[in-house]
């Protein structure tokens, strides 16, 4: 593909959802992932950090947009309505955070964008934009800009895709599921190979899922001997070699070392077990949350807690539609808990702990008066946490605990939690607490996984308007829009290198 406008290269963007940048440097430089390899050699790469990172969810929507959390209020994919105790399932898309490539619009430059994790098609654009085909846990049906383009992606393609974690699956399942993500990730090549040759193009997105969800689903079976999981004990690695493929055919379509290219993981995977347990449990201890009294119910929902053994209901609610799922967790978040006597709650997470303090003006029955009584809450809730301890190595089990007002540019307070709570990884559940004077017994989450995402992302980029810088500068989260578009704005010789000093200082805060 040659330049669209006869000025900038054309800018092609890879998004690996969940890539690990531990991972990635390690199989680039054992010669796994060779097209990888050949762009850090002749353009440079850095980590993605900053106060973004402060939960998962969410991390595209600051990514695409340049815009903060912080204002644009998304922090969990499960959120209170203002005003009110109800939970509801929230896409990115509900959010105003519009994707960089809005700023294209009217500029006569033409986009292709396929399955960006976390977009929407963008009215008034030029070119194609096809959203959801095959991501991580979608939540919202394939769209596109077009109706032929949903169509020419089910003929190339073949049916949509979501890709579901199964963390229940046996060995003979997950070999199955392997092999299924491995024919995916052919077909989307395939996909965006096909479309991209429907025109030349100024920019190109393109995301892949695999790597997060593939990197949950099959992250025990690194250190297991390959007689007993055969081919799942590299399934990781094999599926990042497996885009990597198709990330080499793609650039070379799109013209090779002529095109600007940015590959970035949004965040790394790393061993962890589900700890928002340890939360649930220290609040309703401490008192900071009491459940209502009577809350076993008549209703028939009620009914089947009590008469259900917990086995059965966690074997149905694995099969149960993720909807039917969400309103059975809303449903006892909001009838379970006595919300006149309740300090302080938390959202329904696994490894997420996001706090809101039940206030007064605030919460539809808050109890806890805004100014000084708030303050002594939050003070002594922080003190407590911090205070838990690991029975087994005796050494903390919260890393940090901040305060959402602390974090820059905290606009969406209303929205946002109180207290956002990061946790110590560990390579074990953690089923024993101690406090001062006393010993919680924590009690494992239907849905149970080993993996967690640490606290950063990793990029690398090369290309006519990129300096070999080789190890580079840091990014933060926002930080990324804004560059991504200089790439396109900017012919070489006027857009320096990848990251001007100015733009450096202060990444990754």
């Amino acid at each position: 593909m040659t330049r669209a406008n006869g000025r900038c290269p054309p800018l092609l963007v890879l998004a690996l959802d969940g890539g690990d940048g531990a991972l990635l440097q390690r199989w680039a430089a054992e010669g796994h992932l060779p097209n990888l390899a050949a762009l850090m050699r002749r353009g440079c790469w850095g980590e993605i950090a900053g106060s973004d990172f402060i939960v998962d969810h969410g991390i595209f929507v600051s990514l695409w947009s340049g815009i903060p959390r912080t204002r644009h209020g998304y922090v969990h994919f499960r959120q209170l309505e203002r005003g009110t105790y109800n939970l509801r399932g929230v896409p990115g898309r509900d959010f105003d955070a519009p994707p960089f490539w809005t700023r294209l619009r009217g500029t006569g430059k033409r986009v292709a964008v396929i399955d960006a994790p976390e977009t929407y098609p963008v009215a008034g654009l030029e070119g194609i934009q096809l959203c959801d085909w095959c991501v991580h846990e979608p939540r919202h049906e394939p769209s596109a800009n077009a109706e032929w383009l949903l169509r020419e992606a089910r003929k190339a393609f073949g049916a949509p895709f979501a890709l579901d974690q199964r963390p229940n699956n046996s060995v003979r399942q997950d070999n199955r599921l392997f092999r299924k993500y491995i024919d995916r990730i052919r077909r989307k090549g395939r996909l965006l190979r096909h479309l991209l040759a429907h025109g030349e193009f100024d920019l190109v997105v393109a995301g892949f899922g695999e790597t997060h969800t593939g990197g949950h689903q099959f992250w025990d079976y690194r250190d297991k001997p390959g007689e007993e999981v055969g081919a799942l004990g590299h399934a990781i690695r094999d599926i990042y070699a497996a885009i990597d493929d198709e990330f080499g055919r793609i650039l070379e379509q799109l013209g090779g070392e002529a095109v600007n290219v940015f590959l970035f993981g949004s965040m790394g995977i790393a061993d962890s077990y589900p700890t928002n347990c340890i939360l649930e449990a220290m609040l309703r201890k401490f008192g900071y949350l009491r459940d209502r009294p009577g809350a076993g119910g008549a209703r028939p929902v009620d009914m089947a807690r009590r008469l259900i053994p917990e086995s059965w209901r966690v074997a149905l609610g694995y099969w149960m539609p993720k909807s039917a799922q969400e309103t059975l967790i809303s449903d006892r978040f909001l009838t379970c808990t006595d919300w006149g006597g309740t300090q302080a709650y938390c959202l329904p997470a696994i490894h997420n702990s996001l706090v809101r303090i039940n206030l007064r003006g605030r919460e539809p029955h808050g109890i806890v008066e805004p100014g000084a009584e708030y303050e002594t809450v939050l003070g002594r809730l922080e003190a407590d946490l911090l205070g838990l301890v690991d029975a087994v190595d005796g050494l903390p089990v919260v890393r940090r605990v901040t305060r959402s007002r602390d974090i820059p540019e905290a606009t969406a307070a209303a929205d946002l939690p109180d207290l956002f709570i990061d946790w110590r990884l560990l390579p074990r559940f953690i089923d024993r607490v101690l406090y001062p004077g006393g010993e919680l017994a924590i009690t494992a989450p239907n849905w149970f996984r080993s993996s967690y995402h640490t606290d950063r992302g990793w990029y690398a980029a090369a290309g006519p308007s990129v300096a070999e810088l080789g190890r580079s500068n840091d990014l933060s989260a926002v930080q990324l829009a804004p560059l991504l578009l200089s790439l396109i704005e900017n012919p070489p010789g006027e857009a320096g290198p990848l990251l001007p000093a100015a733009e450096a200082r202060g990444a990754g805060g």
